[in-house]
């Protein structure tokens, strides 16, 4: 009965063993590799039988020694857990008595590298006592690594915990009392499995009449019965020796390789053969050789194929990897929250976490739109950096908003009272709701110098907060990031993270990348994605096997830092080396030939596109060409030139588009060229079509509408018109250097969105760095002017650099610094600056000061000057046309005891665009003629018809202008 149930199995094994059912009991484990998970229930032989269980020897392993370790009360150390244990031991050796390893300076890769190599030794079967010198390069790295893995060993026994190692033994030992033994069992394995010796002793302890090993085909070998002739894809078994191959068939297209520009061109050509050839997607395995470039670019890919259908569309592929949980809400917003933190607690981090809508509000009753206006009230607050300015911030916002509502309060609301009490009150709502988040993130968030154990809760406790989650994937990232970070905690709380090289900020950064969700076997209807070290397994007949360029496949094999190859060789011939692994990865790639029934497309990109670089194809592709051209001693050159041409962004045939744009793409850059492409393209897209319109209007020289110009303005846009708007000298200047700018700005009222952007090694931008010493250099005049003009340099410095430090540190309360350097480095050069004006105004012993910041058509400037107006001043042009202008001047000063003024506007940027032989620059600078005439119809106005404007200066005293006067 027992044999009948195998036989039946074994025969239908060959599909797949994830897709037949077996008893409850029955284990299977039919690769190391292969995930364990509890498989749905299918149909065999027209019949619903049995949940099966697919192991990986470990899971098994663990199964087999589950009651010893609760009678023991011990559980399985993680390799993070691991890993933790040995750097406390390496910092503790380092302060201690540093020998070989522990010179090295501490790091978590070394810690990592030191526990990957004595997890090699223990399930080689070997002991600390096993280490000795003459194995070793140096004694003193035996020595100390022999010391290391009995700290290891006993720190573990110590904690109640035990490694793979000694699950395995126990394993071996509770296999007498386990079912495993009985009838009813079947562990079923591959006879090809790379196992360590500590594994091989489990599964040579499994009673024989228990185990079934399942021989897999070998390269180099008939298949046995053949009743058909060879296809090429099954020449490839010759894979390690293509001189040995039968000849393959010219006609035969089982087996074919082709190039591509990138590898995300490489991906959509895997997808264009699979539809262009109308084959099932639950036929077809991609087996790559990256996953960390692979899976994202097919993930994406598949992704926008699906919500083209339906946004709730089921998924058209599943990944035995499963996916990273960078795809999630959880996991962005972990990372954004550990760079928000990490960067001085930056205001346009967080901003963008609440416009992306990955962090849950709380509960507001806003809808959906209110994460726009909430990261766009969030976006106009000055918070700039560094945690202790949010709440000030928002509070002074609210109790604006409050003040601006309780005023807004007239006998009889119209209608437009009515709509500006609404605005106000929705504002004020959304600046609550902003408020109540910034208070509750701000309260859970430690600084970036918090122990780790206060880290790992915090970013546990806001995930589980503030984290968003809307579908079943977000659920499952939450759950396996906070089980991560948990998991951490564990290990890191046993001393409350001292004595640790791990870096935690950097540890939550990466773990979005590193940890996997939604790991699925093959599914009907659906392309199954996997690792061509692992994968191939799913009884597919169309392989897809991409990533073989000779950087990725095989690699180049680093060897072991720690235990060096000719080290590991004298220890145990158990211990893998750099040449067996290699030899090893290609060994189970011509397995994986050899064993699959089908059609089989090799493939690699050819040009790295963001390096701009070419690559080159894999050894192995160099073989299957060989073997599939018939060019038994061909080389890369022959390959290359043999190859068709690399797919690119367009396919060669647009039937084989994946989607729209290919098909555009492919027609307009095909050789057969389409008669007038941009007028077909105006046919089906307008919006494109008006585009290309407007580019080439603005391409030419011709000032059309594209570039701003209206062709019948309204009055309300002419400047001498009297109900045209009221100019300033910038938007001139504005007009001369661009009019679409003009236009955009000043016609339609176009704004870029504010955002407090830091720069690291800045403090203040050019404009606020002006209004600083703009500030300074008023005061100073207005204190010193008159009598005591012009100022000694040597008397007068220490009051200026008074009012420049009080100014300065108003400043720093306003734009708070990226760091310290920042400010100093911008304060010398305030300083400087300082000096470079009072040296210059001294030397002006003709003239004083007699009015300051003098404002027409705006509000005063503090305490006003006496020629100020609020009416815009007229000024006449050549035509007999008026303008009204507004504008401020820096300084009017009195020439002797003359009449005569001299305006001096302050410049701290470069002098260059002011210096040109013509000083008007084609109406790009403008604004010393506006402010002269400007200033002389004030003066007229205020102090009678002899009062005139005789000269105007532009005075530079920043490090660019070194006091330059024009």
């Amino acid at each position: 009965m027992r044999q009948a149930r195998l036989n039946r199995f074994t025969d239908t094994l060959g599909r797949t063993c994830q897709q037949y059912m077996l008893k409850e009991k029955w284990i299977i484990a039919p690769s190391l590799r292969v995930g364990h998970q509890w498989l749905d229930t299918v149909t065999c032989s027209g019949q619903a039988v049995i949940n099966a269980r697919v192991k990986t020897l470990k899971g098994m392993a663990l199964d087999l020694a589950g009651p010893e370790l609760a009678r023991l009360q011990v559980r399985l150390v993680s390799d993070r857990g691991a890993s933790i244990i040995i750097d406390r031991i390496l910092n503790r050796l380092r302060k201690e008595s540093p020998a070989y390893v522990t010179k090295m300076a501490a790091s978590q890769s070394l810690s990592l590298s030191v526990y990957s190599s004595i997890k090699d030794i223990r399930l080689a079967g070997l002991r600390a006592d096993d280490l000795v010198s003459h194995q070793f390069e140096h004694p003193d790295k035996a020595s100390e690594l022999s010391f290391i893995m009995a700290e290891y060993l006993s720190t573990l026994a110590q904690s109640g915990l035990i490694d793979y190692a000694d699950a395995l033994e126990m394993a071996v030992c509770g296999l007498a009392g386990s079912t495993v033994a009985s009838d009813d069992v079947v562990v079923i394995t591959a006879d090809d499995l790379e196992l360590t010796a500590k594994e091989e002793a489990l599964i040579k302890a499994l009673p024989s009449e228990t185990l079934l090993q399942i021989t897999v085909d070998q390269p180099l070998t008939e298949i046995e019965s053949r009743s058909e002739p060879l296809t090429n894809a099954g020449l490839l078994r010759w894979l390690p020796d293509p001189t040995r191959a039968p000849v393959a068939n010219e006609a035969d297209d089982t087996a074919s390789i082709f190039s591509a520009v990138g590898e995300v061109n490489e991906i959509r050509e895997v997808f264009r053969r699979v539809l262009s050839k109308a084959i099932a997607l639950d036929d077809v395995e991609i087996l790559h050789t990256d996953k960390n470039t692979y899976v994202p670019l097919i993930y994406e890919l598949c992704s926008r194929f699906v919500s083209d259908f339906h946004r709730n569309a089921e998924p058209i592929v599943t990944f035995a990897e499963g996916i990273p949980t960078t795809y999630s809400r959880p996991g962005r917003a972990l990372m954004g929250w550990v760079s928000w933190v990490r960067e001085g607690f930056l205001q346009s981090t967080l901003a963008r976490m609440v416009e992306d809508r990955i962090v849950s509000l709380p509960d507001s009753g806003l809808e959906a739109a209110g994460f726009e206006s909430l990261a766009a009230v969030f976006r106009s607050l000055g918070i700039g950096f560094g945690r202790d300015r949010y709440l000030p911030k928002i509070d002074e916002l609210i109790a604006g908003l409050e003040m601006r509502l309780a005023a807004h309060v007239p006998a009889a609301l119209d209608d437009d009272s009515l709509g500006d009490r609404m605005h106000y009150k929705d504002y004020l709502e959304t600046a609550s709701v902003l408020r109540r988040l910034l208070e509750a993130m701000l309260d859970l968030t430690p600084d970036s110098a918090a122990n780790p154990t206060d880290i790992l809760d915090s970013a546990a406790k806001f995930l589980e907060s503030f984290a968003r989650r809307i579908d079943e994937s977000d659920g499952y990232a939450f759950r396996a990031l906070v089980d991560e970070i948990r998991d951490m905690a564990r290990y890191v709380n046993q001393e409350n993270g001292e004595d640790l090289s791990l870096d935690v900020w950097e540890w939550l950064a990466s773990l979005p990348g590193e940890v996997r969700i939604m790991g699925s076997g093959p599914r009907p209807g659906r392309v199954h994605v996997s690792n061509v070290l692992t994968g191939g397994h799913s009884g597919r007949r169309h392989f897809f096997i991409v990533g073989l360029d000779d950087g990725r496949f095989p690699g180049s094999g680093y060897q072991d830092p720690v235990v060096l190859d000719t080290e590991r060789r004298k220890l145990s011939d158990r211990l893998v080396t750099t040449t067996e692994r290699l030899a090893a990865k290609l060994g189970g790639f011509s397995r994986l030939l050899s064993r699959h029934r089908g059609s089989l497309t090799f493939s690699f990109s050819c040009k790295d596109i963001l390096d701009d670089r070419e690559m080159f194809p894999s050894p192995v592709l160099i073989s299957a060409f060989r073997i599939v051209s018939g060019t038994r001693e061909g080389d890369q050159r022959d390959l290359l030139q043999w190859l068709p041409r690399p797919a690119s962004f367009a396919p060669d045939d647009p039937a084989k588009s994946l989607d729209e744009t290919e098909w555009w793409l492919s027609r307009l850059c095909a050789a057969d060229a389409i008669a007038d492409p941009d007028k077909l393209i105006a046919t089906h897209f307008p919006h494109l079509g008006r585009g290309l319109e407007a580019a080439k209007h603005r391409k030419g020289s011709d000032f059309t509408i594209y570039d701003g110009m209206l062709r019948t303005p309204g009055a309300e846009l002419d400047p001498a018109a009297s109900a045209g708007p009221i100019m300033s000298g910038s938007m001139l200047e504005t007009a001369g250097r661009c009019p679409l700018a003009y236009f955009f700005r000043y016609v339609i009222d176009i704004r870029l969105p504010e955002d407090y952007q830091i720069d690291p090694e800045r403090w203040l931008d050019p404009l606020q760095f002006g209004n600083l010493l703009h500030e300074v250099f008023y005061t100073f005049a207005r204190e010193v002017s008159g009598d005591h003009w012009p100022p000694s340099f040597e008397n007068d410095l220490p009051r200026l650099k008074e009012i420049l430090s009080e100014t300065a540190s108003r400043y720093r309360e306003l734009y708070p610094p990226a760091s310290e350097d920042a400010f100093l480095d911008q304060l010398r050069e305030l300083n400087s600056a300082a000096q470079v004006f009072l040296r210059e105004e001294e030397l002006m012993t003709d003239r004083f000061p007699a009015y300051l910041e003098v404002s027409a058509g705006l509000a005063p400037y503090e305490k006003g000057s006496a020629l100020d107006t609020r009416n815009p001043v007229r000024v006449q042009l050549p035509d007999g046309r008026v303008i009204r202008m507004r504008g401020r001047l820096d300084r009017l000063d009195r020439i002797g005891s003359t009449n005569n003024y001299a305006i001096v506007d302050y410049k701290t940027g470069s002098a260059s665009k002011y210096e040109d032989t013509d000083p008007f620059r084609n109406g790009r600078v403008v604004q010393h003629a506006l402010y002269t005439a400007m200033a002389g119809e004030i003066l007229k106005a205020k102090l009678g018809s002899g009062s005139e404007v005789t000269q105007f200066e532009y005075l530079f005293p920043g490090s660019r202008g070194q006091g330059l006067r024009l």
